[in-house]
């Protein structure tokens, strides 16, 4: 037997020992069997965000203008959120952020890529140059070891077919957490924070990916840096808005 196949039968083995003292559950409701998010707890997960809701931050919307983008206008052509910031996707969000387990990212990124294609309405067809991730600041990156929002990049490159192109922006600056601040306060922490590389922006058309969108502020700014690096247009996906 060669080292190679030695190898593999190995790792076959211990895989079996895992599956077997360790068998998957459903994180939502602990149901046994091979998925992470059972197909009923998928089907059950998110409630979309309400109408009416402004076509362009795709936050929901009082009156008949967004307010939002009237003082404080938003470097997005389009931004649509996957569902709101509540019950088993909020929780399943903080698993994602904050309890290390990164291994959420493939079956939220999947529930994100099905809700663009179908979904997100005035989105669906459009054809992007690259999937960019919100970036973290790289000292909360080790801490936290690894970028949420890239992980769900990479589940849509993979699901779409459309190359993640991570470098394209980066953070340059370690901002104070956000929450808890209104929106004229998250601009002004995160003002200067974003750095885009015109040589990876010039002329293209990205979707930017976040976990969660509050008031639109951090992909706004996000989105200004690769505007003046001289994207063509930049999109917005997220998870969750509220």
């Amino acid at each position: 037997m060669s080292t190679l196949s030695a190898a593999v039968l190995i790792k076959e083995i211990a895989l079996g020992i895992v599956d077997l003292f360790y068998p998957t559950k459903c994180v939502v409701c602990d149901i046994l069997g091979p998925d992470i998010i059972c197909p009923s707890c998928k089907a059950n997960l998110y409630k979309l965000v309400p109408e009416p809701y402004c076509l362009r931050c795709g936050q929901y919307l009082i009156g008949d203008e967004c307010l939002k983008c009237v003082d404080y206008p938003i470097n997005l052509v389009r931004c649509r959120a996957m569902g709101v910031l509540d019950g088993n996707l909020a929780e399943l969000i903080h698993k994602l952020k904050y309890r290390e387990q990164p291994m959420l990212a493939a079956p939220l990124g999947s529930l994100l890529a099905d809700y663009l294609t179908v979904r997100a309405e005035i989105m669906n067809e459009l054809r992007f140059d690259g999937i960019v991730p919100v970036p973290l600041h790289k000292s909360r990156e080790r801490t936290r070891g690894y970028n949420q929002s890239e992980l769900l990049a990479k589940e849509l490159s993979r699901r779409l077919n459309v190359p993640t192109l991570s470098r394209s922006v980066k953070r340059v600056r370690n901002t104070k957490q956000q929450v808890g601040k209104v929106r004229s306060e998250r601009l002004n922490n995160l003002k200067g924070a974003f750095e885009a590389d015109p040589m990876l922006c010039v002329g293209k058309t990205f979707l930017l990916v976040d976990d969660v969108s509050t008031t639109g502020a951090t992909i706004s700014q996000c989105a200004e840096a690769m505007i003046n690096a001289g994207a063509a247009k930049v999109y917005a996906i997220t998870l969750a808005s509220g």
